[in-house]
């Protein structure tokens, strides 16, 4: 007749999954803002080079926001002097030979304007070991760099001013001694 006259239900409890699943949402959360919001430039290659993502502080430091980034690899930002090195530690990497590397060299910015960073790259691999992406932090140290370069001028120069000194004080040395031996010869001569 159509007429219900019973009606069977399953409850299952999923408390369990949903605080699992809240805790996975929090967790996610703490990393994308640590990501975000740090002041140390992180980016993510492909092993190839080319960009995956990249925080706000590496898009400060290179110039470039994040879409312009995903069309260049990240050996284009390397100074053509610096390149070659870090490309032969990426290759090393990816052999497995390394870990990890800790690089200082320049990046030149959107602006064409170069400055120095100190770069720790690391490579994550699938649970198989095929490497999947790169890791890099970055910092700006151009203003060590600078301080280190003006340090290296004004010990050069201190080098320099001691050189001459030290040939100022040998020629005044022989003319003293020029002196004293002609005043000897002098009073050798008035004892005679």
């Amino acid at each position: 007749t159509g007429r219900i006259v019973r009606s069977i239900g399953m409850v299952h409890d999923i408390t369990e999954r949903m605080q699992a699943e809240q805790a996975l949402r929090e967790s996610e959360e703490k990393f994308r803002r640590a990501f975000a919001d740090t002041t140390v430039g992180f980016a993510m290659t492909t092993p190839q080079g080319r960009f995956l993502e990249a925080n706000r502080a590496y898009c400060q430091l290179t110039g470039y926001d994040l879409s312009e980034l995903l069309t260049v690899d990240f050996q284009s930002l390397i100074h053509p002097d610096d390149r070659e090195e870090n490309l032969k530690l990426i290759d090393r990497m990816l052999a497995g030979e390394i870990a990890d590397f800790i690089i200082e060299n320049r990046y030149f910015c959107k602006d064409k304007k170069a400055v120095w960073v100190r770069k720790s790259v690391s490579l994550v691999r699938t649970p198989e070991g095929t490497p999947q992406w790169i890791i890099a932090l970055t910092e700006d140290i151009t203003k060590r760099k600078q301080a280190e370069q003006a340090l290296r001028a004004a010990h050069d120069q201190l080098e320099i001013r001691v050189q001459e000194r030290t040939e100022e004080l040998a020629a005044a040395n022989i003319v003293l001694s020029n002196e004293i031996r002609e005043r000897r010869e002098i009073e050798r001569q008035l004892r005679i």
